[in-house]
């Protein structure tokens, strides 16, 4: 075996264990929002739900009260993961990597040195970067930041330590790997779990979603249904489950066994077509179809998820967030707004063959020049001035 390959399997070990660090340190999508649950959130709540309902005057009490819950749950869950950061870190060095004792440290940096600093960045380390890309990156949904003009709170910008491969989010100071805005909008979504159910009769109002996907089937699922009588009633159709068990009970019950009924009301189910109009439940602006309404109804959700997002004063310049506030009733959507991952993928075609049309261009434009340039050679190797005589020798 030759030195290279020696390197290289040394370069590629090294990288496995890198990544295997860095899978140990992070806790699973599921463990680390298990973890703060059973944690009293009440002392938030009240502040979070006059939050809501300041920011939506048009709210329902109800929606307002399991809105404001659910930043109080988010607050928390970055107050939990910045105590175990702060845990994990205690009496760590970094710089260093010894106690302050001044003992070497059995601790290690919480991100890998490798990883950490780009100049000593290694072949291997590149590719790694392709490969290990955090669970934010696996989803190519992305929400367009709100501009400036528009005076809402946004998704803070690309930390710039990004641009040197791994490094700790400063939210929930999990180590990740993110190389486009994309990417980490996605990550930030996936922390925040901006979205909940706004149906009042929901079964699961507390459940959080961290993808608008997730929450538009939750709505196809348990809320576009429809369950029909069986017994052709004049009262023939009920919008929940519940209600067309009740009655069946009150009703048909010699008919609707107890056995029977479970069977029954599955297949009584139907499912329903959007409507063609559906008010907003937060600012009741009316959007006309499925795609206006999760745009629409996403955005406020995701704004008021941010109000529970940790800010850093120290990350001013970075992590910036907008501070004014615009009522609800007065959010127009925008048709040009690039917001979800159809818009996101065509914007980027787009990008993409604009570019490789350019470089075409570019590329003709060299080739003329070439043959411009080697017709010119040509002719100066078959017509040779003559020193003195300007006259032209045809050899």
């Amino acid at each position: 075996m030759t030195f290279l390959e020696i390197v290289t399997d040394i370069g590629d070990i090294t990288g496995c264990l890198l990544r295997l660090s860095i899978s140990i340190r992070n806790p699973a999508p599921h463990d680390h929002f298990m973890s703060s649950t059973f944690i009293d959130t009440s002392h938030f709540e009240e502040y979070d739900v006059e939050h809501v309902k300041a920011k939506f005057s048009r709210v329902e009490f109800e929606l307002a009260i399991r809105l404001g819950k659910a930043i109080s749950q988010r607050r928390h869950y970055f107050k939990y993961r910045k105590a175990h950061h702060d845990k994990l870190n205690a009496g760590l060095d970094v710089d260093l990597g010894r106690s302050e004792a001044g003992a070497p440290s059995t601790i290690a940096s919480s991100i890998p040195t490798a990883l950490k600093d780009s100049k000593n960045s290694h072949p291997t380390f590149s590719r790694l970067d392709e490969e290990e890309i955090s669970n934010s990156g696996a989803s190519q949904t992305s929400y367009a930041t709100s501009g400036p003009e528009s005076g809402r709170l946004k998704i803070p910008s690309l930390p710039k330590q990004a641009s040197d491969g791994a490094f700790e989010c400063p939210f929930c100071y999990m180590i990740i790997l993110v190389s486009t805005p994309i990417q980490w909008q996605n990550h930030v979504n996936a922390d925040l779990r901006p979205y909940i159910c706004l149906e009042l009769d929901c079964s699961t109002p507390e459940q959080q979603y961290g993808k608008r996907r997730d929450w538009l089937e939750h709505l196809d699922r348990k809320h576009c249904r429809v369950f029909r009588c069986p017994y052709s009633c004049q009262q023939a159709e009920f919008d929940t489950r519940s209600r067309l068990e009740r009655h069946l009970r009150s009703l048909h019950q010699e008919l609707a066994t107890q056995n029977d009924l479970s069977i029954m009301l599955s297949l009584c189910e139907r499912s329903t077509p959007w409507p063609e109009e559906a008010k907003c439940p937060l600012c009741q602006h009316t959007l006309y179809s499925k795609r206006e309404y999760a745009r629409h109804v996403g955005r406020h959700q995701t704004e008021l998820a941010l109000f529970a997002l940790p800010h850093n004063e120290e990350d001013e310049e970075d992590l910036t967030m907008v501070e004014e506030d615009v009522e609800g009733e007065d959010d127009v959507e925008d048709e040009d707004d690039v917001e979800d991952e159809c818009d996101i993928l065509e914007a980027e075609r787009k990008v993409e063959a604009a570019r490789a049309k350019r470089m075409a261009k570019r590329a003709r434009t060299e080739a003329e020049r070439a043959e411009i340039e080697a017709q010119k050679e040509r002719l100066r190797s078959r017509f040779r001035v003559s020193d003195g005589t300007g006259r032209m020798d045809f050899g």
